[in-house]
């Protein structure tokens, strides 16, 4: 589990919660489907996805400590991806 959601369950199970599926949405923005938050996260690339069946050449992970430099760019991308009208 990464620092991020470490800190997240010592604020208590809600911040936790919020913490996963704030992540969870902005992934999702990008093509990824979070799968899990031990060891990093687990995403999964949702164009190869067939059911719900996840084989593992379709994950990726990204360790706790890229994500959290990660995270403030792809939240800048999505938001002008917003403003200015554009899919991801």
């Amino acid at each position: 589990m990464s620092n991020r959601y470490r800190r997240a369950r010592a604020l208590g199970p809600e911040e936790y919660e919020r913490q996963i599926k704030a992540d969870a949405k902005l992934l999702a923005l990008f093509g990824l489907r979070l799968m899990d938050v031990s060891g990093g996260l687990t995403v999964a690339f949702e164009n190869e996805l067939k059911g719900k069946r996840v084989n593992p050449w379709n994950c990726a992970t990204i360790d706790g400590k890229l994500f959290d430099w990660l995270e403030p760019l792809l939240s800048e991308l999505a938001q002008k991806r917003e403003t200015e009208g554009l899919r991801a």
